[in-house]
């Protein structure tokens, strides 16, 4: 039996190609074709190479598909998963692309012309909530699909969800030990199934403290997009900390509320979610509850390599964001 452990220049050599070729293929270097690249890391699976990523052996080659309302989004949250992914991706030899969708999508279509590049050696992560019918199509298509931050009983597919209901929970309880009491919720539950798991988590939170919920206390848009402020008021009576469902909502409205004269913390505690880079950009720092992309990457990576290794089965993993604190939240009274 022969034990040797094979190398780049075994590959080459079987192939009857330069050492460098091999590298580049490995490295997913664009000076060489597909067809090439496919052919050596094929050669190398087969020979034992023991330096290919087990994700690598299964599939290289995969799309990333996000709302045009998320990829427009001055949020950037699925995008920063999408950098964070690609460079993964790219450090162990496989290719990724972004691929926006709208309601008009179609699933036969897409796969119809990616198949025409890639036969059927392709996967597909889904960025958050899509329409229903392109869940209903890809769960009928036999390409791997892992659905990242959206979850739903309805489609065998692979999932990966934010447990947003603790997570709204967890924010508003938090607040709450600061001191606030008279807490505004700024969120659109209608846009998406996440904002309403937040919203529930914050109704949850207010009733086991004790607080009556008033409803004027939730204001039912997102400010993620919101071009001004100079004339928007705050709730009656005003309050001391306000949530946002998104940290992009909760700068706009430190921008707007500077711009009338409030200062924050000081007058307004402000608190917001997903924990985006945004979060150390804005002046107060945001505090806000969510997770590292790093985090959020290694369960996409699992995900995918659990689902490619038995296409028979769908899994989901639920990721429980955690808070981090920075400067926006005024502390009260600890309770």
């Amino acid at each position: 039996m022969n034990s040797k452990k094979v190398s780049m220049s075994d590959i080459a050599k079987a192939l009857n190609i330069s050492k460098v070729s091999v590298h580049k293929a490995f490295t997913n270097q664009l000076d060489i074709s597909e067809d090439l690249r496919e052919k050596i890391i094929g050669t190398a699976s087969q020979m034992g190479y023991t330096m290919i990523d087990p994700l690598t052996k299964l599939c290289q080659n995969y799309f990333y598909l996000i709302s045009e309302k998320f990829h427009v989004s001055t949020e950037q949250f699925y995008f920063g998963i999408y950098t964070k992914l690609r460079e993964r991706l790219r450090n162990i030899g496989c290719t990724i692309e972004m691929y926006e969708i709208n309601d008009s999508f179609s699933v036969p279509r897409f796969i119809s012309s990616m198949e025409k590049f890639f036969k059927k050696n392709f996967s597909v992560f889904i960025a958050g909530q899509v329409p229903k019918h392109i869940l209903k199509d890809f769960e009928t298509s036999g390409i791997p699909c892992v659905c990242v931050d959206y979850y739903s009983e309805k489609y065998k597919l692979n999932f990966i969800y934010f447990d947003n209901y603790r997570s709204g929970y967890y924010l508003t309880n938090y607040l709450i030990k600061c001191g606030h009491r008279n807490l505004c919720f700024f969120i659109d539950i209608n846009s998406a199934t996440t904002n309403a798991d937040k919203y529930f988590g914050y109704r949850k939170s207010l009733l086991e403290n004790g607080i009556p919920f008033n409803k004027n206390m939730h204001v039912n848009l997102s400010l993620a997009n919101h071009q001004s402020f100079l004339n928007f008021e705050l709730p009656d009576p005003p309050p001391t900390a306000c949530l946002f469902d998104s940290d992009a909502a909760a700068a706009n409205f430190i921008i707007g509320m500077s711009a009338q004269g409030y200062k924050i913390p000081d007058d307004i505690s402000i608190a917001s979610f997903d924990n985006t880079d945004m979060c150390s950009e804005t002046t107060p720092k945001l505090t806000s509850f969510g997770l590292t992309k790093e985090e959020i990457v290694d369960q996409c990576y699992n995900i995918m390599l659990k689902c490619l290794k038995n296409k028979n089965k769908t899994y989901t993993f639920t990721i429980s964001p955690t808070i981090h604190v920075r400067d926006s939240v005024k502390i009260l009274k600890k309770t």
